[in-house]
């Protein structure tokens, strides 16, 4: 090796010196990036933040939603006293417009259109599930039994009913709305609804069956809310 090979070699810089120019833009548009969803993430923070009078009225709405519901339950027996379907429409009727209200509060979409048909379609549900308890409990004794008639014929129906009064409601193609939504529909309550029929005919008493289920109606209609 000849001495210019050796200064050569002396002065000659680190490979990752070398690709140091290379990298430079790449880091800096690395950084930028980052710098940009920094900034668009606090810009959501910022609009999630914003105080919202119209938002926080609505949730005092739903906090005496919350409050008639538990004390239509609490006194459910007496006022099935008065009319044995008096209880079953304002639990109904009142437990769909909550329901209602939060899916509203979460899309930040306010419509009192729609809290008064699901008003409805709650008193209307909740005295035609109260006929067909009523008559899955006559029927059979065996759990079995009731649960199967429940998810084979009173699932798909009331579905099916929801979807018809819902196109007559809106004045929407029933034959379009059944395509689009009832299928889907269906396939999502059979993940939920067989389980909440084994705990009504299989664990609660009978005249907790139709509270229960009011109940859990209105946690139905919020996770598909959200979910869809």
């Amino acid at each position: 090796m000849g001495s210019e090979d050796v200064e050569l070699k002396e002065f000659q810089l680190p490979f990752h010196h070398k690709h140091e120019g290379s990298q430079a833009p790449a880091l800096l548009g690395t950084r930028q990036n980052s710098i940009v969803f920094k900034q668009q993430h606090q810009l959501q923070g910022s609009i999630y933040e914003t105080y919202d009078p119209l938002r926080e009225k609505w949730s005092y709405a739903i906090a005496v939603q919350a409050f008639l519901v538990y004390l239509i339950y609490l006194y459910y027996e007496r006022i099935c006293n008065v009319h044995r379907l008096l209880g079953c429409v304002l639990m109904g009727g009142q437990t769909a417009c909550m329901a209602q209200s939060i899916n509203q509060l979460y899309k930040r979409q306010y419509d009192l259109n729609k809290h008064i048909k699901f008003f409805v379609w709650g008193v209307i549900n909740g005295v035609l599930t109260m006929f067909w308890i009523e008559l899955l409990l006559k029927v059979s004794a065996k759990t079995v039994v009731r649960v199967s008639l429940d998810q084979g014929i009173g699932n798909p129906g009331f579905q099916l009913l929801f979807v018809t009064f819902d196109s007559m409601w809106d004045r929407a193609n029933l034959i379009e709305r059944l395509k689009k939504t009832y299928i889907p529909t269906c396939k999502i309550s059979f993940l939920f609804w067989p389980f909440v029929s084994i705990v009504s005919f299989g664990l609660m008493r009978q005249d907790l069956i139709f509270p229960f289920n009011c109940f859990l109606s209105l946690v139905w209609s919020v996770v598909l809310a959200v979910i869809t």
